[in-house]
Parts: structure tokens; C-alpha cells; sequence
């Protein structure tokens, strides 16, 4: 539901069942994958919002990426609380219509806010630096999982 329309986003963005699973296999995204995704809750989700101020820190680096923020009327301190609500989505295990329309809608945010693809890098190279030490020290005694979560984090 969504509070402008009233209505389902499956609607809006015609997301339906078969949709979905051709994305899902297209990804190669499993059933194994989106338990993973739910177990890294445990061991990232208190880490998040350390993952997102490494993340804001990198950014400030760059005036042009702060100007971009700014003009769309948005602040690194409004970013960094619904920094952890795109990850809430990813560890709730299910890349359902909800899942893919909340991706829809930040894609489209940025393409309307006129963020090139260059910053969506910078957010996983970012991101990328700071959880894959956090997954590898949290199945440090199970290395093989630890992989496959990582794998399906990446997916």
C-alpha cells in the first residue's frame, strides 16, 4: 500500500508472480539464498547503521554527490535512517512484490534526482568493505555458510 495512492504498488508497477520468478531466476535467487539473507540478520542487522555512516563518510567526500542530495531536498542524516529500512527489506527473506517495488521506487528516486549509476557503485564497493568482514567473523567456524551468505547478499 502506499500512502499517495491508496492502492497496491503491484498495480502501479505490474509486478506479478511470474514476473517475479523470472527475476528471481534470472538473479539465480533460491530458497537457500533468502534463508541466508534472514540468518545475516542476526550477525549485520546491529551493524547497520555503522555500515551506513561508513557509507555517508565516503560520500562526503564527494561535493558533487552532497549536491545532489541537497537538491533534492534530502540531508546524509535523513539518508542514514532509511539506510537501514533497505536492508530490513533485503533480511526479511522474501523477494516478493513488496521487495521488488521497494527497489523500484529507490531507483527511480534516483533516476528522477538524477544520481548516476557511478554512486550506486560507490554504495556497493562501500558497503562491500564493511560487511564481508562482518559475515566472515560471524561464520569464522563455518566458513562454507559463510560464503553462500555472502554470495547471497551479493545477489
Amino acid at each position: 500500500m502506499t500512502p499517495e495512492t491508496g492502492g497496491t504498488l503491484v498495480v502501479q508497477f505490474g509486478l506479478n508472480e511470474a514476473t517475479i520468478q523470472k527475476r528471481l531466476q534470472c538473479y539465480r535467487i533460491g530458497k537457500e539464498d533468502l534463508r541466508l539473507l534472514q540468518d545475516l540478520k542476526r550477525s549485520l542487522g546491529p551493524k547497520l547503521p555503522s555500515v551506513a555512516d561508513a557509507f555517508y563518510r565516503h560520500i562526503e567526500r564527494y561535493p558533487e554527490a552532497l549536491r545532489i542530495i541537497t537538491d533534492a531536498g534530502s540531508s546524509l542524516e535523513r539518508l542514514k535512517k532509511t539506510n537501514p529500512g533497505y536492508f530490513a527489506e533485503i533480511f526479511r527473506g522474501e523477494m516478493d512484490a513488496r521487495y521488488f517495488e521497494s527497489r523500484l521506487i529507490i531507483g527511480r528516486i534516483h533516476a528522477r534526482i538524477g544520481l548516476a549509476p557511478e554512486w550506486y557503485f560507490a554504495a556497493m564497493s562501500t558497503y562491500i568493505d564493511e560487511i564481508f568482514p562482518i559475515v566472515l567473523r560471524a561464520y569464522r567456524f563455518r566458513p562454507g555458510k559463510g560464503v553462500r551468505a555472502l554470495a547471497a547478499l551479493q545477489k
